[in-house]
């Protein structure tokens, strides 16, 4: 409902194929009926870099834009650079390594999105998701897809025997367009959070 995501933009590559940034389970807050989720006080986001030759020198360049936030919240903006000799060369402190682990055990796992079925609904601008069996003990959503969406909250569909979610959307589009994916983080009571990837179904009639 508030606050914008983080806005990676990454420059000068060398030596690297792709990055992914592994986005640890944030806090959610409900302040002035509004919920959003932040990261309180400090966090550590794990990057994966694939890199083309271990062999040879590694460098990154990073625009970062984030914002933070007390009784308002400031956007702020960083540059960054990575530069590694050789791979061998990189020295981690027991330090860095338990505050890697202990980040990286709260990052959601990836799971298969096979058996979750997405009923796309355009004229009324919302989607319904429906979730096998054995993610009965699911309580809550996080729906991320394309930038040009912004998802409402979802809501549980009761008497159902499947959990079900329904969710209400916003696009510069009339509708959404089948075949883009959307990332679900499922959220439990107990336990730890899971993370899947899903293809909007085509509409008969619509690209």
């Amino acid at each position: 409902d508030a606050g914008l995501t983080a806005g990676w933009d990454w420059k000068a590559r060398n030596n690297n194929s792709s990055i992914t940034v592994n986005w640890a389970m944030p806090e959610k807050l409900r302040i002035f009926d509004m919920d959003t989720y932040i990261y309180h006080d400090a966090v550590v986001l794990p990057v994966e870099i694939a890199v083309s030759d271990d062999k040879k020198p590694l460098s990154l360049a990073l625009d970062l834009e984030f914002m933070i936030c007390e009784e308002i919240c400031v956007p702020l903006e960083g540059r960054y650079g990575l530069n590694v000799s050789a791979l061998e060369n990189i020295k981690v402190s027991l330090y860095q390594q338990a505050l890697l682990n202990r980040y990286s055990q709260n990052v959601p796992r990836k799971i298969s999105g096979e058996n979750v079925v997405i009923t796309n609904i355009p004229q009324e601008k919302a989607i319904m998701i429906e979730l096998p069996e054995e993610y009965k003990a699911v309580n809550d959503l996080i729906v991320e897809g394309p930038e040009d969406i912004m998802f409402a909250k979802p809501g549980e569909v009761t008497g159902q025997d499947r959990k079900i979610f329904q969710l209400t959307y916003e696009a510069e589009n009339t509708a959404l367009i089948g075949g883009r994916e959307l990332t679900l983080t499922l959220l439990a009571k107990e336990g730890p959070a899971s993370e899947l990837t899903v293809a909007l179904p085509v509409v008969e009639g619509k690209q």
